[in-house]
């Protein structure tokens, strides 16, 4: 099998399905993690935890992965990817090679061919089941100590939640993928509490609303999962921006870290951090050195999530489909002392909060454009500007984001591009071909 066979493999069986699946279905009708359920758990081999959430379970989970690299060989699977797919999948910082991940994908073919044989006409075995197999088989060929495994929209109908895990993170809740999970935050955190599973030692808890705490505590209590929560039992504080990202000082029950710098724009990103230095400490069984924890923050990098790209001009792109999440950008293009004239590049799908994303920037934007990925699973039509000029907001559309950024970044101005995944990715293309 070849590197580009290997992914098409993985999502072969989806595609094979998808013209008898209903667009509108929640995953509850579509998804079937049950078809997984025993070749995940025969492949789990290291201690390992799984994190979820609406925003900042990557970062989160990539935060935990370089604090627990400081100690053990770890391996981390996210998704979805920026550039390429071998990004989903590392060990110890490094990702996958074209050769591994044909021979990760060849060595669990068999298995999933197996389970193919017996679906039902519409079941499909999920993608990120596939990739979650492959991930757990190329682990165990490195060696891998803990194993960090980022869930996908979901958890209950997701089939990382198959892998045996020790400890389970979720990050903070808000609406998002309403059509996939349900309509409210109380929906959303019920299917994402399917995280914390009877084997769980414990589950960490980011920021939540009041509803989402429910339903969170609710399951927790009913398998006697003990909660450690962010504001209690671990928390950023006296979070600041510096020159080159952000500071804060880090809190749990066994220690104090001042003035920890993060080379990240967005004050969650400290939230995010509290998180992981919780979950990696739980993994590793103890306190981390100091020495370990400024040093592990202080190198990451997270591409497409509030990136500075460029100070002058000013270009910073971020991964934001929801007004919550525009909000941070916004307070992170003040603190950056952006001028008069930033122009908002938003490429944000029907189905999405692209009205409350652009609402958000109209406040500091001088010229809101829209824009579209050339990804076919995603819907982005002319509706957008005709429903947000009549709120009264003027838009202009760019057909392509590489046809955007570069009208954009041609009038010397500052720009900010906020995007699905895709755009991003698209955006990231564009930038390295410049």
């Amino acid at each position: 099998m070849r590197r580009d066979e290997a992914e098409d493999f993985i999502y072969a069986s989806y595609m094979a399905a998808a013209p008898q699946l209903s667009f509108d279905a929640p995953d509850s009708e579509k998804r079937h993690p049950e078809l997984t359920r025993d070749l995940l758990r025969s492949l789990a081999h290291a201690d390992a935890a799984i994190v979820t959430g609406s925003k900042g379970k990557g970062s989160a989970a990539r935060m935990a992965a370089a604090l627990v690299q400081t100690e053990q060989r770890v391996g981390l699977m996210t998704s979805p990817h920026i550039r390429r797919f071998n990004e989903r999948f590392c060990v110890d910082g490094v990702p996958i090679s074209d050769s591994e991940l044909a021979e990760a994908v060849t060595a669990v073919a068999p298995a999933i061919e197996k389970i193919e044989d017996r679906l039902l006409p519409g079941e499909f075995v999920s993608p990120i089941g596939i990739e979650c197999a492959a991930a757990l088989a190329w682990f165990r060929t490195q060696g891998t100590e803990a194993d960090i495994l980022e869930c996908g929209k979901g958890a209950r109908f997701d089939d990382v939640t198959n892998v045996p895990h020790r400890f389970c993170a979720i990050n903070t809740i808000f609406l998002e993928h309403t059509r996939e999970l349900g309509p409210t935050i109380s929906a959303i955190a019920a299917d994402k509490a399917y995280a914390i599973q009877p084997e769980c030692e414990a589950a960490f808890i980011g920021p939540q609303e009041e509803e989402a705490m429910v339903q969170i505590a609710q399951r927790a209590c009913a398998l006697g999962v003990p909660l450690l929560e962010y504001g209690r039992d671990f928390e950023a504080t006296d979070i600041r921006w510096g020159e080159a990202g952000i500071i804060c000082t880090l809190k749990n029950q066994s220690q104090v870290l001042e003035d920890v710098e993060l080379p990240l724009l967005g004050e969650f990103q400290a939230r995010n951090a509290a998180l992981a230095l919780a979950l990696a400490e739980a993994l590793l069984g103890h306190e981390l050195a100091e020495r370990k924890v400024r040093e592990a923050l202080g190198r990451l990098r997270i591409p497409g999530r509030m990136e500075l790209v460029s100070k002058e001009p000013l270009l910073v792109v971020d991964a934001c489909i929801n007004r919550a999440s525009a909000e941070e950008a916004r307070e992170a293009l003040a603190h950056l002392g952006c001028g008069p004239g930033l122009i908002a590049i938003v490429g944000i799908p029907d189905d999405k909060d692209y009205a409350g994303v652009v609402h958000e920037m109209a406040g500091v934007a001088d010229e809101i454009w829209l824009t579209a990925s050339q990804n076919p699973h995603y819907v982005f039509t002319e509706r957008q500007g005709r429903c947000l000029a009549a709120e009264g907001i003027e838009t202009h559309f760019a057909p392509t984001v590489a046809g955007a950024l570069s009208e954009a970044r041609a009038t010397g101005r500052p720009v900010c591009l906020l995007g699905t995944t895709s755009v991003i990715a698209e955006a990231e293309a564009a930038i390295a071909n410049d």
